[in-house]
């Protein structure tokens, strides 16, 4: 018989094995190892039929003509990709034994529609959420919500929003609503550009940032050089340009969107509203809601499964947080390396790092990484490679393995947490909001080197204090002058006559009789 399901863990990925099982345990199948008919549909697969059997992104990395085909193919499918919904069933009728079983052959055929989507040419799907039990959660929180929430990240919020699952939401009766967090890594124009997309769209957007302000005191002088930087380019979206919430105003606008539901008596316990938050893993659900609660109430993970179970916070006497465990929802990919920069994916875990890293080299641009990393990279028209970049940083660091070889892995490792946690902001690539250009996407993601970022903190400094300074500036060079001469080295700089009590030999103290 086969395993039993692994119900206490997330699965997005599986073998052709552990596939297999999976749908004979939900079918509820028996296999004897005769291979005759009564075997089910157990058969083996010529070496033809298992690579085209193969469908998916790879790890490596599609040229741009690639991405662009595989692009537009995905758009015509976009509204094919569903989530699983739970069948109809009546309290007090329908048997727990009955529900498990609906439920089981709901999903199975789910699985089986999209693998019918995996299997078209010229599209590639993310590694999806497999385990039923966690997919029973989300639909026991949109059963008990009045209201849903989408925890996106604001760099992609395309990648990690789900339009079926808002349409779910609202089958159950709940309004909807998708929270941009994270949004202290974009520039005006990025937000000002996608509210005006989910302006458009019609959907309420919030954005967020659940990092606290002024939590790292070495970024102060970059955010106020960034904040000048973008002025005179942002000042004519000022006026458009969304409020970053903070949790207190997050707070509010949620209890807002949970009283428009106007259901809190009829299917809520305790009469208060109840707001579901949903989203992928690595998103900062769980960091949204400890800084709406002001207290880590929820542990913080970046792979899924961490949170098995549904969780209700309540916060203060108008609002209760229902958490969902984090769930990865099929979406069109280009490669898998794409899952690893979003953060979607495990960065210790990947198995390659050519391709993650190549993706970062295309998409920024080489002076940024140069001065970041202090490397000495190709200059154009040489083509930037993941390779040449990892290698670099490795012989920088001194990465290498036990033959002397650079450690490419430990050196993509750095990198792409850099990039995917937001540490250094050069390194933060933001995907602009379908229907701009070519150059305005370029525009889009312009931002300050470290370089000028530097020298314009440096020249407000100065600047600010230029009045002060001028008093004591000549005392200070005064003393500077006073200090270079009074240290200044006389005679021959190798001699050494700070200790004149040390014995010599005494053919050196009498060297002069000999002459």
């Amino acid at each position: 018989p086969p395993p039993p399901a692994q119900t206490d863990s997330s699965v997005t990925h599986q073998g052709d094995l552990a596939e297999f099982l999976s749908r004979a345990e939900l079918l509820n199948a028996k296999f004897d190892s005769s291979g005759g008919p009564g075997s089910g549909s157990l058969r083996l697969l010529s070496q033809e039929e298992a690579v085209a059997g193969r469908i998916g992104g790879g790890a490596g990395v599609l040229a741009k003509a690639a991405r662009e085909r595989r692009r537009l193919a995905a758009e015509e499918l976009r509204n094919q990709l569903r989530i699983p919904r739970r069948p109809a069933w009546s309290p007090g009728v329908t048997s727990p034994a009955e529900l498990e079983s609906l439920e089981r052959e709901s999903f199975l055929r789910w699985r089986e529609a999209m693998a019918l989507l995996e299997a078209k040419d010229g599209v590639a799907m993310t590694p999806y959420e497999k385990n039923l039990d966690f997919w029973r959660q989300l639909w026991r929180v949109l059963e008990r919500s009045q209201a849903v929430v989408q925890i996106v990240d604001a760099r992609d919020p395309l990648f990690f929003y789900s339009p079926d699952l808002d349409a779910y939401a609202k089958e159950c009766g709940c309004q909807t609503a998708v929270l941009l967090n994270k949004c202290d890594l974009l520039t005006p124009i990025q937000l000002t550009a996608w509210r005006q997309y989910f302006q458009t769209a019609g959907t309420r957007a919030l954005f967020f940032s659940a990092k606290p302000a002024g939590s790292e005191a070495d970024e102060d002088a970059q955010d106020v050089a960034q904040a000048e930087a973008d002025e005179a380019a942002a000042i004519h979206v000022n006026e458009s340009m969304p409020k970053v919430l903070a949790p207190d105003g997050l707070a509010e606008a949620l209890a807002d969107l949970a009283a428009e539901a106007s259901l809190a008596s009829s299917s809520s316990a305790t009469g208060v509203p109840v707001v579901g938050l949903v989203g992928y893993p690595n998103v900062g659900k769980s960091s949204s809601i400890n800084a709406l609660l002001r207290a880590k109430k929820v542990p913080e993970s970046a792979t899924p499964g961490r949170t098995k179970h549904l969780q209700t916070l309540p916060l203060g006497d108008r609002l209760v947080l229902c958490d969902c465990p984090g769930l990865v929802m099929p979406q069109f990919v280009g490669t898998s390396a794409d899952l690893v920069v979003h953060g979607v994916l495990p960065i210790d875990n990947m198995r390659d790092c050519l391709g993650p890293v190549q993706l970062l080299c295309d998409r920024i641009d080489r002076q940024a990484l140069a001065e970041v990393y202090g490397l000495r990279l190709p200059e154009p028209p040489e083509p930037l490679t993941a390779a040449g970049l990892l290698t670099a940083y490795a012989e920088l660091h001194g990465y290498t393995t036990g033959h002397g070889v650079p450690h490419l892995d430990r050196a993509a490792r750095e990198i792409l947490k850099d990039s995917v946690t937001g540490r250094r902001k050069a390194l933060v690539y933001c995907q602009a909001p379908p229907g701009l250009q070519q150059i305005d996407e370029v525009d889009f993601n312009s931002r300050p080197s470290e370089l000028s970022i530097k020298t314009a903190t440096m020249s407000m400094t100065a600047a600010a204090g230029e009045d002060r300074e001028d008093a004591a500036s000549v005392a200070a060079a005064s003393l500077t002058d006073f200090d270079k001469q009074f240290f200044a080295e006389t005679g021959k700089s190798w001699k050494r006559h700070n200790n004149s009590s040390k014995r010599e030999k005494l053919r050196r103290v009498y060297r002069h009789l000999d002459q």
